[in-house]
């Protein structure tokens, strides 16, 4: 079911932030840089996942950002 893997996924991403957090609290004055290796269809072309046989946005667009403390 489509709402109990976007919950799944935010469930996951709030606890990636959580470690990233105790990260930050560590490395002051730092330049932290997180990434992945790919995106993920939560439903968007009516595909889940990271499929290869279709390659849009959002699997096409690596998430990332960086975060200077």
């Amino acid at each position: 079911n489509l709402d109990g893997l976007r919950k799944a996924y935010l469930e996951n991403l709030n606890t990636v932030l959580t470690a990233v957090k105790k990260l930050i609290e560590k490395l002051p004055n730092s330049k932290i840089i997180i990434t992945a290796d790919h995106g993920e269809y939560l439903g968007e072309y009516g595909k889940l996942g990271h499929s290869t046989n279709l390659k849009k946005w959002p699997i096409t667009e690596v998430p990332w950002f960086t975060i200077e403390t």
